[in-house]
């Protein structure tokens, strides 16, 4: 699951904007390195800001299909 990391937040903690993943229940994601607290900001060379930007780009995917991911 993930939350989005509001442009406050990122001001108030000097984080990028993304979505930030809040926990992870997936073996193949635990697997690939995705931990809780990761910010996600670019999928796929698309930039991500919120969570909702994150699922329409994994909807567009097959289960298995490797995503080119950049975390902060």
């Amino acid at each position: 699951s993930t939350r989005d990391v509001s442009e406050y937040m990122a001001q108030t903690y000097h984080w990028p904007q993304g979505a930030q993943v809040m926990e992870v229940t997936s073996e193949a994601a635990m697997n690939a390195g995705l931990e809780q607290g990761d910010i996600i900001t670019k999928v796929d060379g698309t930039e991500i800001t919120t969570g909702e930007e994150l699922t329409q780009i994994k909807d567009t995917h097959s289960p298995g299909d490797v995503l080119t991911q950049i975390k902060d």
